[in-house]
């Protein structure tokens, strides 16, 4: 089996640290496929997430002068994934995969689909009610050029994925969401995010705890950022010596270090920037709990899932998808949607913790993510794929 991938978050070709949770799910089961013996051809922007995150399958970077706009970039990014088809249209590939419904992602998949003949396998990981072009423009704050471009950007996803061979969505409410759009539901399947193995296998609450929450995740409004800081600022005014660890970069990162600055709580928030692998693991497990009250549409929200599986309780809002992943987790704790005044409640409850508490919730944590491997959710998609399409050929 031959699998051709195309990856560019547009998000990295402004912020080139950024990888996201969807992205961290794409070479996560690339890289299972390639040691299961599977061959991988990936074409990625220069800010490749699969060169950064190390891995070992074949990676064909477009590079995109960095000093010219988005437009353009997006433009130069497509010319060269169809360069790249039509170079190695004699290659037998099996399959098409785009690792999410990013117009980014769809339209060079697409036009390998047309180009090459071969099944398109799509993974959405989100889905946006998109009934009509206003009011998928009111979901979206901020410039209306920009909500312009992201409601055009939605409603051109929505059409190619109607073209999928096969969708992976990742939650049952996002696939709910797509049926209800008019997508074909026998061409969907559920299939999530996973952990590292290592993490279950060794599975441990480390006694020793040096910072009393962390926020781990892009550094935005939309993920809660601002409302986190407003409660910790009353958070640390009863307790002087509170931490509070924030780990991740963003557009919202230099405002969110003005605040701090400006509400005298400096002492008190750590912000560290982007950082992954062992280190992010080390750092969840040094903290009590996760904080994370995120109103944007996560689709899955694998910041969550990362800090259940080093066994930290976590506060989050009631957001309609997040509840779907993990409402069977009693280790996720939901709050009404911008609910500051419990959110400083919660906090300083959980900052009070024992150690004894603390482990009950622990052990909720690990019931939840104890199936919950990498490896089982590439081999389900895998499966998925060989009996819904390659069967079928």
């Amino acid at each position: 089996m031959k699998i051709l991938a195309f990856s560019a978050n547009p998000v990295t070709w402004t912020r080139e640290r950024a990888i996201g949770g969807a992205e961290i799910r794409y070479v996560s089961i690339l890289s299972r496929w390639y040691k299961k013996g599977i061959e991988i051809t990936a074409v990625e922007y220069e800010s490749s997430a699969s060169k950064r995150l190390c891995v070992e399958y074949p990676v064909h970077i477009i590079r995109i002068p960095k000093r010219i706009p988005l437009i353009v970039k997006f433009v130069v990014w497509i010319a060269g994934c169809i360069k790249f088809i039509v170079l190695n249209k004699k290659e037998n590939f099996s399959l098409i995969y785009a690792p999410t419904n990013n117009v980014s992602d769809l339209i060079p998949s697409i036009l390998a689909k047309i180009i090459l003949k071969r099944p398109l396998v799509i993974c959405v990981q989100n889905a946006n009610p998109v009934y009509s072009f206003m009011r998928v423009l009111n979901l979206y704050g901020g410039r209306f050029f920009n909500r312009l471009l992201l409601t055009v950007g939605n409603l051109f996803s929505l059409a190619i994925e109607r073209h999928g061979d096969l969708i992976i969505a990742i939650s049952q409410v996002t696939k709910n969401t797509l049926v209800q759009l008019g997508l074909d539901e026998s061409k969907i399947v559920v299939n999530g995010m996973g952990v590292e193995e290592r993490l279950i296998e060794k599975f441990e609450q480390p006694l020793k705890k040096e910072y009393d929450a962390v926020f781990i995740g892009r550094v935005e409004k939309e993920k809660g950022i601002f409302d986190l800081l407003q409660a910790w600022k009353i958070v640390a005014e009863k307790r002087p010596t509170v931490k509070l660890l924030v780990i991740g970069d963003g557009s919202e990162l230099e405002h969110a270090k003005r605040f701090v600055e400006e509400n005298n709580i400096s002492k008190n928030v750590i912000f560290t920037g982007s950082i992954y692998s062992e280190e992010k693991y080390d750092l969840l497990k040094k903290s009590k709990v996760m904080v994370y009250p995120t109103f944007s549409r996560e689709g899955f929200c694998l910041s969550i899932l990362d800090a259940l599986s080093c066994g930290l309780p976590v506060i989050t809002y009631n957001e309609y998808f997040t509840i779907d992943v993990y409402k069977k987790c009693k280790a996720v704790i939901f709050l009404k949607m911008k609910d500051i005044y419990s959110l400083i409640k919660t906090l300083s409850n959980f900052i009070e913790l024992n150690e004894t508490e603390l482990n009950k919730y622990s052990k909720y944590a690990y019931n939840f993510i104890k199936d919950k491997t990498w490896s089982e959710v590439a081999k389900l998609e895998l499966e998925y794929i060989i009996n819904k399409i390659l069967k079928c050929e």
